[in-house]
């Protein structure tokens, strides 16, 4: 089965790069395993249109994914994309396809992450902690699965629709209303305050 590494190198502290260089490929070296592609996403979606693009040649891989949140959310909706939705350039035929993810918490929550490895007081800045995904992939321990929400988001009703309808596919985090819009205001903050403080300095308005 392919074996990738795909980083985001913006992402949370913008620490994905060294990480990946200094812990993740000398373990993985380490245990004699043979990575076929170890990539930097380079854009909003990168990492979604390349998990497609190499599903062309295969229906099984495994993704070592140093990352947020919202990089995984990127690979799961995109390899789930319906056949309406798909571009031209990014369309997979829609054979039954599986995917192994190590998730590597390179983000600024880290919401699934924390809810599969519980991080003890302090511990969840340390490398030792980072790596306990990639851990128990290496010793062969099973992993479970990820639970996904299909949503459809309609025009209101009897009202001209501005943009199509889409369908998302959805894990980790769905967000709505108020927690939604601090996620994407703060956004603009997000190079001066990379880890959760701007969500409050959002609120506060500093």
């Amino acid at each position: 089965m392919p074996l990738l590494v795909v980083y985001n190198p913006v992402c949370g502290s913008r620490s994905a790069k060294s990480f990946t260089e200094d812990h993740i490929l000398p373990l993985l070296y380490q245990y004699n395993v043979t990575v076929d592609l170890v990539v930097a996403t380079k854009y909003a979606g990168h990492a979604g249109e390349l998990i497609s693009d190499y599903l062309r040649s295969t229906v099984n891989l495994t993704l070592i994914l140093v990352s947020g949140d919202g990089t995984l959310h990127e690979v799961v909706n995109n390899c789930n994309i319906t056949e309406s939705q798909a571009t031209k350039e990014h369309r997979v035929d829609r054979l039954p396809v599986q995917i192994s993810v190590v998730l590597v918490p390179a983000g600024t929550a880290n919401a699934l992450y924390s809810s599969l490895f519980p991080p003890a007081k302090g511990e969840a800045s340390t490398v030792e902690y980072k790596l306990r995904s990639l851990k128990a992939f290496l010793d062969g321990k099973e992993g479970v699965p990820l639970s996904l929400s299909v949503t459809s988001l309609l025009p209101p009703a009897g009202e001209e629709p501005k943009i199509p309808s889409r369908t998302v596919v959805s894990g980790v985090v769905i967000s709505t209303a108020l927690h939604a819009s601090i996620l994407y205001d703060s956004e603009q903050l997000r190079h001066e305050y990379p880890g959760i403080e701007r969500y409050f300095r959002y609120m506060l308005n500093e």
